[in-house]
């Protein structure tokens, strides 16, 4: 899996962002932006993740960029052909990650299947949370999501 790191391509927390993640499952970690809830169902969730993804590419330099366009070469065939050919550097991209159904079986699918489930652990504290988003970098997030 592509690990986050505390490097020049991990987000920008601002003081009011309100991160949520699930007990010991950083996977499904999100940064809300002051004034938006916590999402209370997977459309929610999506949502949510989608602004965060989008937020997490808006920051991010060309080299991270690659970084996350190298992670999303590893998505099934299946699911690389409804994919710009440009990848990250095509704003559909994002989009269609998250609204594409992913194939049977794949981790994606897998990712997506275990929202439900993680809406209903228990909240991490709010500092370890923090910790955990203040390494989220755009290939990390993308590799939680598509990666075993």
């Amino acid at each position: 899996m592509f690990e986050n790191a505390q490097s020049e391509h991990a987000m920008k927390l601002n003081a009011n962002d309100k991160i949520w993640a699930p007990v010991d499952n950083p996977r499904y970690l999100l940064v809300i932006p002051a004034g938006r809830q916590e999402p209370q169902n997977r459309n929610q969730f999506l949502a949510a993740n989608l602004q965060m993804l989008q937020r997490l590419q808006a920051e991010a330099g060309e080299e991270e960029i690659q970084e996350a366009n190298q992670v999303l070469r590893q998505l099934e065939t299946e699911v690389l052909d409804w994919m710009p050919d440009k990848l990250l550097n095509d704003p559909r991209t994002l989009d269609l990650l998250t609204d594409l159904t992913p194939v049977d079986g794949s981790p994606l699918k897998e990712w997506k299947a275990g929202v439900e489930e993680a809406l209903k652990e228990p909240r991490m504290l709010e500092t370890e949370a923090r910790e955990e988003a203040e390494t989220l970098t755009l290939a990390g997030r993308i590799s939680q999501m598509i990666e075993d």
